[in-house]
């Protein structure tokens, strides 16, 4: 089941999961004042959506 979905959404999950990813490491460093920027917001949210 999660084979058949990630190749639905491999276009669009992989930059997700690559986002996901890295701010999952950047929040456990605690790097959480970088996310706070909202150009820094805005450059992941274009990233993810094209």
């Amino acid at each position: 089941m999660v084979r058949a979905t990630e190749t639905t959404l491999r276009p669009t999950f992989l930059p997700l999961f690559i986002t996901t990813a890295a701010l999952t490491v950047l929040a456990g460093v605690g790097h959480l004042s970088f996310l706070e920027d909202p150009a820094v917001q805005r450059s992941l949210l274009s990233a993810v959506v094209p």
